[in-house]
């Protein structure tokens, strides 16, 4: 698969090929590291990536049939401050919003997070947490409808790149402490509203469940300190 990159300066183009050992057999992007030669800003995606990353993942879980190539540069047209603060969670936004494609953004404990997944039943999902001190993008699948559902997790960390394991797994080994976790939940593409360039949020039956406004945990905001809004790494 290659990739013509332009754009990273006026002077520089050139042909980069993924490496077969960042998919996983059925295409997702399970492992950051082996696309260090893609740059992302400042930084090669190994380092910083992880946003854009887990955004293929999401598509390609939905089944709309985008390209690596496609998410990567639409990542990188609109990426702030060349990739300093990894991609900011409005960045995340506002690539689906682009696209016309419903998205709903939650903030909240780990274990609020895990309960919402839980009861809307969503079939997949980017979450945005910190583990140790770096901020980190992964996407989630679900895989079986027993209970508890299972979820396959990709890029998580290494050794984890493609994983299943429940929801409450994730949050105890990967969501623990008392910080803010941030929760994106892409619905289904209209492709009605795409032509009229409107966002209508009509979605699968599974958003009805959703809850009507942002989640928020207060009392995890601490007095002269702030966290993060990046993704830059692959956890710890």
């Amino acid at each position: 698969m290659g990739l013509r990159v332009s754009g990273i300066s006026r002077e520089v183009s050139q042909t980069m090929k993924i490496d077969p050992r960042a998919f996983s057999k059925d295409g997702f992007l399970k492992d950051q590291d082996y696309l260090s030669n893609f740059p992302y800003g400042r930084y090669p995606t190994s380092f910083n990536g992880c946003g854009w990353v887990a955004i293929y993942n999401a598509e390609h879980a939905a089944g709309r049939g985008i390209a690596v190539e496609a998410v990567y540069e639409a990542m990188r047209r609109i990426l702030p401050y060349e990739g300093t603060h990894g991609t900011p969670f409005p960045t995340m936004v506002r690539y689906f919003k682009e696209r016309h494609i419903p998205i709903t953004r939650i903030y909240g404990s780990g274990e609020e997070l895990v309960r919402i997944v839980r009861e809307c039943g969503a079939p997949r999902g980017i979450l945005r947490y910190i583990e140790g001190r770096e901020p980190h993008y992964i996407a989630f699948v679900r895989v079986s409808d027993e209970t508890p559902a299972r979820y396959r997790f990709f890029n998580a960390t290494d050794g984890k790149e493609d994983f299943v394991e429940t929801m409450e797994y994730f949050r105890r080994e990967h969501l623990g402490g008392r910080r803010v976790v941030r929760l994106l939940l892409p619905g289904e593409e209209r492709e009605d509203a795409r032509a009229r360039g409107k966002n209508h949020l009509v979605d699968a039956k599974w958003s009805e469940h959703l809850p009507r406004r942002c989640v928020q945990y207060p009392v995890l905001r601490r007095k002269n300190s702030f966290e993060p809004l990046s993704g830059v790494g692959r956890g710890a």
